[in-house]
């Protein structure tokens, strides 16, 4: 009611603050006092234009930065996004929300709360409920089948392009392999943004960036590579330019044919 009845630039200011007084409120170590200001952030957002929901994202990330507080971050976005899908079938997420959402999502998924989430001493240290259990990839799907535009897509997909190439262990595959399961079914339930032709498009611009990448990754690791039978290669990046084992002849010749060191280890000898 606040965006009604005030001018936009007034009436963000004043949501901002309310929204960051219900962040603290979300530090709370009291379950229910959490439980009701989740509730209270996702009844504020489904009265304001989906313009809005951006800048309490901003406004919940700017407040809950560390530990525990993550977990309830992730939490709250999906209690977010879980009431203003039910609100309204005409909620949609534009590409500023979703870049947001996303940020939050991948964090949780692949960061320190995923970390804090395998370490079950850690877990039965904390007092939130939040650290115990994940709804990320409910999210995920939330977010896709609520895009307005289905090229925001791409963006989505790059977040787990960055993830891929710095992963290790087979849990975090098995995690992505999750979330690309969880899109999938958000591109089904978004018929209107993602018809045939759009998606095939969409598949058809993916599998060439990929080839692309992966081309341009080939040859980098190709422009490190030493022949290990070229021994006067090897030996020559071994000495680090003290000598070289070119036709200028060994470094004993060297010593024997330079007459300035020759005289100097006449005396010695």
């Amino acid at each position: 009611m606040i965006q009604l009845v005030l001018p936009e630039s007034a009436s963000q200011n004043a949501i901002s603050g309310i929204i960051s007084s219900l962040s603290n409120i979300l530090k709370s170590t009291h379950q229910e006092t959490r439980q009701s200001a989740r509730a209270t952030v996702g009844n504020i957002v489904i009265l304001l234009p989906a313009s809005f929901l951006a800048q309490v994202l901003k406004d919940l990330k700017a407040v809950l930065l560390r530990g525990p507080q993550l977990h309830v971050l992730a939490h709250t976005t999906y209690s977010i996004l879980s009431r203003a899908s039910e609100s309204s079938k005409d909620f949609e997420i534009d590409s500023h929300a979703s870049k947001l959402l996303m940020s939050i999502i991948i964090d949780d998924l692949f960061g320190q709360p995923w970390r804090d989430r395998q370490s079950k001493e850690l877990k039965a240290k904390k007092k939130f409920n939040e650290t115990k259990t994940s709804r990320s990839l409910e999210s995920l799907q939330m977010i896709v089948s609520k895009l307005a535009n289905s090229e925001n897509l791409t963006d989505i997909l790059v977040s787990f392009q960055q993830v891929l190439e710095n992963t290790g262990p087979t849990k975090i595959l098995k995690q992505v392999d999750e979330c690309f399961n969880r899109i999938c079914a958000g591109i089904v339930a978004n018929k209107e943004k993602f018809d045939a032709p759009k998606v095939l498009d969409l598949s058809k611009n993916l599998i060439s960036e990929n080839a692309e990448y992966l081309k341009n990754k080939s040859q980098k690791k190709k422009s490190y590579v030493i022949n290990p039978t070229d021994h006067r290669v090897v030996l020559s990046t071994k000495s680090k330019g003290f000598y070289t084992t070119s036709s200028e002849g060994t470094p004993s010749d060297k010593l024997v044919h330079n007459p300035a060191r020759r005289e100097g280890f006449l005396p010695a000898v």
